[in-house]
């Protein structure tokens, strides 16, 4: 038993009460919340001073809700927590055997016993007071002076009172009802919202402590009635009503079988799972916290790059980059930058992803090491700029640890949150990104493709960065970088490892013999020798690159084989003499690929300069643009300084020598490629000597995405093209000319 302090009512002391008990009493399993109460009296329930209101219905906190701006009423939320069943049941149970007791429950009897065996000062404010000092007053009778007796102030006027007629049985003068009992941190004086919360929710009576345990502890509330929940005192009922609800409790308890309450779990483990439950929605509210401060800072994290370049991987393959002697040292000392260069489809981005995920799972749960990564792709320029690739670094580093969000949450709050949010800066970027490095111990990061880098002054700034993170955390930073053979970084970034990469052929065997047995499974099977020369075929004219072997699988998929006879012939055609040239190699697999398309493809020539339209040019052209660029197209190879010679073919073309506004806008409307033309050539010195044809070609590509008419400007010149593009070396060729 426990007992409330008197001058810190309400749901935290009641809480704190109980919670005490807990960690002392360990077996405690059901709570019993008995005291006083208001009552909340209508012709459905005759409630009276002295009577018992057992919250059978359970507890509503009436004072949790929503306080609406243009609503009169206030929206309770609060939920109603109801007892534990079997409290119901034994409340039902010793109901039944009140009423069949010839005295009823004969709570008043049980009292007067009590209290023959306490002081004078016990019995005399506990015994039952006068019962013509139970006045109901009517909801508008309002008490005007706390200090002055009911009695005097309000008088006992009929007319001011509720006729409260005699009850049938007068040897009963207690009363159980059973119902809802409304909880707050407030004491109820207020007839009016008494009667709404009767009428609206069948409040029998109102009180402040019991919402603090119900919602926590398997609870039973028991309350005497010594007000009517009004502005009138009825003070002297204090002690009689908790004698009828301890009275009634002690019933409860007399009846409660001891089997019962030991089937039900102790408080002490309800306590702890409720603190588990606690800790687990504020870890959530946290992670969603977080989760919005990361998605505000990046919206990607590239694990979706990751995952593809990953998933590219066969069984055991990649094995041998894990244990090369650079590779090792680069992982477990500290400090150190390497850099691994390939030729172009040797699967370096495969095996950047093999040594990421490594690194992933040796210390998913070590949170004192680091890991960043980046995977750079020419088709995700506009991506990867150089703030979004330090954002992406910052998400990724303070999602593994924690306790690095403090400084992003402040960041957040300042241009995130503000009344104009914004984006964070770079030197901020780079001040958050020094401060997240201080919370590891040691920090991988790995960054594929560099070489892929939209253009060199990115590329420079990147490293540079790098560079300069390097030198603020020594030991602490481990960086390694893959580009291709032709790359160089040294210049910029310091390298203390370098490692070549070259394909396996272990590897492009365990690759061909996937394909072979997921696309021939028959044939494979049957005949072991000619899937070891298929295997062994490709292999020797893949010339040692995964990307020539996945043209020659295509290729192979491509023939639609039916029997193994077609199989061997072409592995025979195959391994037929070729020059040792390995570029030629791969010039006349692109030969073949394109003799074997022509077969399903009518106009082949026109389906290859649109797939190498899309694949060299800068950005994707529309339609219209696209086909003219067809009809300017001559040969049938493509490459980037073709493109460019077709790009200034158009600007230089008779047709475009316009100088009235209405012309210019009209050639652009009716000349689609014209704008791509212009916004994306390679300059060169000869084009950029006719004067004319820049402005035109300036005013055509800044129509590419706003009204030509808004930004034509007389006098374009040669410096001005070369500052809109951001041509950085041609700047000094045309300074020194």
């Amino acid at each position: 038993m426990a007992m409330l302090p008197s001058n810190f009512p309400g749901k935290v002391s009641a809480a704190s009460v109980a919670s005490h008990m807990v960690r002392t009493f360990q077996n405690i399993r059901v709570v019993l919340m008995v005291g006083i109460g208001g009552g909340a009296p209508s012709k459905a329930n005759d409630i009276r001073l002295g009577d018992v209101v057992v919250g059978a219905e359970g507890v509503l906190p009436y004072d949790m809700g929503k306080n609406i701006q243009g609503m009169d009423e206030f929206h309770i939320t609060g939920k109603i927590n109801i007892p534990p069943m079997f409290l119901g049941t034994v409340v039902s149970n010793l109901g039944r055997r009140m009423r069949r007791q010839p005295r009823g429950h004969d709570l008043q009897g049980k009292i007067e016993k009590a209290l023959e065996n306490v002081s004078p000062f016990v019995r005399k404010s506990c015994h039952r007071p006068d019962p013509a000092s139970d006045q109901l007053y009517h909801a508008h009778i309002v008490h005007p002076d706390a200090t002055i007796d009911c009695a005097k102030a309000c008088g006992s006027d009929p007319g001011n009172l509720v006729e409260q007629k005699p009850r049938e049985d007068d040897t009963e003068n207690v009363e159980i009802h059973y119902g809802l009992i409304a909880s707050a941190d407030q004491v109820m004086k207020n007839a009016t919202m008494r009667d709404k919360f009767s009428r609206d929710h069948k409040v029998l009576c109102f009180e402040m402590e019991a919402a603090g345990l119900t919602h926590q502890f398997p609870c039973l509330v028991i309350r005497g009635i010594c007000h009517y929940s009004d502005t009138h005192n009825h003070d002297k009922w204090q002690g009689y009503a908790a004698m009828a609800a301890a009275a009634y409790a002690k019933d409860l308890l007399s009846i409660m079988p001891p089997e019962t309450v030991q089937t039900q779990l102790s408080m002490q483990k309800q306590f702890y799972a409720l603190t588990q439950d606690v800790a687990q929605l504020q870890m959530k509210s946290e992670a969603q916290e977080e989760r919005s401060m990361l998605d505000w800072l990046a919206n990607d994290n590239y694990i979706h790059q990751h995952r593809e370049a990953l998933s590219k991987r066969y069984e055991t393959t990649g094995d041998w980059f894990l244990e090369l002697p650079s590779i090792e040292k680069w992982k477990e000392n500290k400090g150190l930058t390497l850099f691994c260069t390939g030729d172009l489809g040797s699967g370096k981005t495969v095996l950047t992803s093999i040594i990421i995920q490594h690194l992933l799972t040796k210390y998913q749960d070590n949170g004192k090491i680091g890991i960043a990564y980046v995977y750079f792709n020419l088709k995700r320029k506009e991506e990867q700029t150089i703030d979004k690739l330090l954002e992406i670094i910052l998400r990724q580093l303070i999602h593994k640890q924690g306790s690095a969000r403090h400084g992003l949450m402040a960041l957040y709050s300042h241009s995130g949150l503000s009344n104009n949010p914004s984006r964070p800066q770079t030197r901020e970027l780079i001040a958050l990104l020094n401060q997240v490095l201080t919370k590891f111990e040691k920090t991988y990061l790995v960054i594929d493709a560099i070489d892929e880098c939209p253009s060199p002054t990115p590329r420079v700034s990147f490293l540079s960065q790098l560079a300069e993170l390097r030198v603020a955390h020594g030991h602490g930073l481990n960086i390694l970088i893959t580009a291709r053979t032709e790359t160089r970084i040294g210049q910029v970034l310091p390298v203390d490892l370098t490692q070549l990469i070259t394909s396996q052929p272990k590897d492009l065997e365990h690759f061909l013999e996937h394909e072979l047995r997921s696309n021939f499974p028959e044939f494979m099977e049957e005949d072991g020798q000619l899937f070891s020369n298929t295997i062994s075929s490709i292999v020797k004219q893949a010339g040692g690159t995964f990307l020539t072997a996945r043209l020659f699988m295509d290729l192979l998929i491509d023939e639609h084989l039916e029997t193994k006879a077609e199989l061997r012939l072409f592995v025979q055609d195959l391994v037929r003499p070729r020059g040792s040239s390995s570029s030629m190699a791969k010039m006349e697999l692109i030969g073949r690929l394109d003799e074997k398309s022509a077969e399903r493809i009518r106009h082949r020539e026109l389906a290859m300069k649109t797939l190498l339209w899309n694949s060299y040019t800068k950005t994707q052209p529309t339609a219209d643009a696209l086909k003219t660029a067809l009809v300017l197209l001559q040969g049938t190879t493509m490459e980037e300084e073709e493109i460019t010679h077709i790009c200034i073919t158009c600007l230089s073309y008779p047709d475009f020598a316009f100088e009235d506004r209405e012309d210019r806008e009209g050639i652009v409307e009716f000349r689609p490629f014209y704008k791509y033309a212009a916004s994306y050539w390679d300059i060169t010195n000869g084009y950029l000597s006719d004067a004319r044809r820049i402005t035109r070609s300036v005013h055509a590509a800044r129509s590419y995405t706003k009204p030509l008419a808004t930004f034509l400007e007389p006098g374009m010149g040669k410096l001005h093209q070369i500052a809109y593009f951001g041509l950085e070396n041609l700047y000094h060729l045309y300074v020194a000319e």
